[in-house]
């Protein structure tokens, strides 16, 4: 992974409020991904290999996955309550990093 200064957030609720906020004190620059936003062309403006918190509620995980483009996947940190690896293989994740609070 690049070096980076920079977090990309997908998922603006309690844990993605949480992370970021923990990302502006450290003095990364934050760039967010709300509903309205199409993920591709956000991601499209910052470097390959800038970390992308996924942080969504369960019920919109899959949606956001899918609007993941295949080549920023490796860049894909997911957070959620529960993670399952089938959540993120049908999507052709092999192994992103995963935590689960």
């Amino acid at each position: 992974m690049n070096e980076t200064r920079d977090l990309v957030v997908m998922g603006l609720g309690e844990l993605g409020q949480f992370y970021s906020g923990g990302a502006l004190r450290l003095g990364l620059r934050v760039t967010p991904i709300t509903r309205r936003d199409r993920p591709a062309s956000v991601l499209g403006r910052i470097t390959r290999g800038t970390p992308l918190l996924i942080s969504v509620g369960e019920a919109d995980l899959d949606e956001a996955l899918a609007a993941i483009p295949p080549d920023r996947r490796a860049d894909a940190l997911l957070i959620q309550n529960e993670l399952f690896p089938s959540s993120w293989q049908r999507h052709g994740m092999d192994t992103p990093t995963v935590a689960v609070p």
